[in-house]
């Protein structure tokens, strides 16, 4: 199941290396680089027009994979779409059409006592034959931090043979979930929708900008030709006020009004 991921970022590095004169299947231990350097390599060529662009991109983009964590690409609680251990074929039912996915982590109580993951096909058949969903339906479930890096995250999937990890923070709450086609979307997902932006930004009729929730700051400062970066705040959401806090941030405004 894996595969196709690990074997598309094992060709596209070959392919580049041999592009920058490195040939895996000769080179001897001293001739191997580090990733900073293979990355300043990259970069340097790319500027010289020795790699073709959308190539080097495409590096950059797995040389960032390696930076990032679970947290930063997780699909966060409030969008997790579970289904309640114990679920009729009603409640199935309508958990199906109203989430449409592939997965779903199964649960009891909440979200915070996850006991697997069941498969869609898993769920028609006990939708089809009037029986509840049980814990002995789920499939195992990982459990990484949010701060895990992203090539942790896709060792424990591939050592678990599991598509889905739940991400959990410091006190063992979840924190969201994250997927394999997480993983893949975040090297190849977003270049490979041409002229599709990662999020969705818009403006509305007074011309102010709207930005999800979700967004994660990284893909909104890449949109806006800006860097943003905070070093407790990952996604838009997550840096808004809480209302028992009000903003204090000098110069800010709000709904046209200084705060």
């Amino acid at each position: 199941m894996f595969y196709p991921l690990v074997i598309g970022l094992n060709a596209i590095g070959n392919a580049v290396l041999s592009l920058i004169g490195v040939d895996r299947q000769t080179a001897s231990h001293e001739q191997y680089h580090t990733a900073e350097e293979l990355e300043f390599v990259v970069r340097e060529s790319q500027e010289a027009g020795a790699l073709p662009v959308e190539l080097g991109r495409l590096m950059h983009e797995i040389f960032e994979f390696g930076d990032l964590t679970a947290g930063e690409v997780m699909t966060p609680r409030v969008r997790v779409a579970g289904i309640p251990a114990g679920s009729d074929a009603k409640a199935i039912e309508r958990t199906l059409r109203t989430f449409p996915h592939t997965r779903y982590p199964l649960y009891e109580e909440n979200l915070d006592r996850v006991l697997g993951v069941v498969h869609v096909k898993s769920l028609l058949r006990l939708a089809l034959g009037n029986e509840p969903v049980r814990a002995g339906h789920a499939q195992v479930m990982p459990t990484v931090p949010g701060t895990a890096r992203l090539d942790t995250v896709l060792a424990v999937m591939r050592r678990e043979r599991a598509q889905m990890a739940l991400v959990v923070d410091e006190y063992g709450g979840t924190s969201g979930v994250v997927t394999l086609q997480d993983l893949f979307e975040e090297v190849v997902g977003r270049m490979g929708e041409a002229g599709s932006p990662p999020t969705d930004l818009g403006f509305d009729d007074a011309g102010r900008l709207l930005v999800p929730g979700t967004a994660r700051l990284d893909e909104v400062g890449e949109r806006l030709a800006v860097t943003l970066s905070h070093d407790e705040v990952d996604s838009v959401s997550r840096g808004w006020p809480r209302p028992s806090t009000p903003p204090s941030a000098s110069g800010a405004r709000r709904h046209g009004s200084p705060c």
